[in-house]
């Protein structure tokens, strides 16, 4: 028996806020477990640019208040490790970055804040991302801007029409990520901080269940058990993906 009462195989409750941030074009902000405990908390802002072909960048940084004074190698490691993480997340999803004509396309930065952590960090981290991209309104931009061979760096949204519909960015291939622990012979889904572990495992689950990564963060994981957690994965990873495709504003 876990000690929140919880199945193995049981994650916590989330909840998810689109459209909290100003001055971007999309945001999203996901809690893991709020309550009493605290809980896990991540932002996520997105921001583009007209550039020559698409690109996305992800930045993470964590708050000041979840190290101790003098412990920032271990900061920035672990903001480093996260953003290396987001970014082959969103490797299947690149795709589907608007183009402009055939030369110019959308640049966008992902910059994420993690504000709290009480583990399921991952599946925080990109489901913020996840509703931040879906709630992203980006101007719509005409094919004639490409015309001119002239411009190769970005250009500033004043050359963009004013008064037409936004474009909307898909999130179909864009993942969520499910952790699970190994403890002993048993998976446990959605660990807290506190729950000890003897290695862990991420698996990325795009829409329609599809496993698109798998990664073992630290720890030696049986192949069998290994087996195990890919296959459970896409049931946890459900309620995920449904909640940061249609996530509402706040009120």
């Amino acid at each position: 028996m876990r000690s929140d009462g919880r199945q193995p195989l049981e994650a916590r409750e989330f909840d998810i806020e689109t459209n909290i941030l100003v001055q971007c074009w999309g945001s999203a902000r996901c809690v893991v477990g709020g309550g009493l405990g605290g809980g896990t908390e991540c932002l996520a802002a997105v921001t583009a640019q007209i550039g020559e072909g698409t690109a996305c960048g992800v930045e993470v940084e964590c708050s000041p208040s979840l190290w101790a004074a003098g412990d920032d190698r271990a900061k920035l490691a672990l903001q480093e490790r996260l953003a290396r993480e987001a970014d082959a997340w969103l490797t299947p999803w690149r795709a589907a970055i608007p183009k402009i004509g055939e030369k110019l396309g959308w640049h966008l930065v992902i910059d994420c804040i993690i504000l709290s952590d009480d583990g399921g960090l991952r599946e925080a981290l990109s489901c913020a991302i996840r509703a931040a991209l879906a709630s992203t309104k980006l101007p719509a931009a005409e094919e004639a801007l490409e015309a001119s061979d002239e411009t190769t760096e970005a250009l500033p949204f004043s050359l963009l029409p004013a008064e037409t519909p936004p474009t909307t960015l898909s999130v179909d291939e864009c993942p969520v990520v499910v952790t699970l622990a190994v403890v002993g012979g048993t998976l446990l889904a959605d660990t807290t901080a506190d729950e000890p572990a003897d290695a862990m495992v991420a698996v990325a689950v795009a829409a329609g269940g599809a496993v698109v990564g798998v990664d073992v963060l630290c720890g030696a994981v049986p192949p069998a058990l290994l087996r195990e957690a890919v296959a459970a994965a896409p049931a946890l990873a459900a309620p995920l993906l449904g909640a940061s495709s249609l996530a509402p504003a706040p009120r």
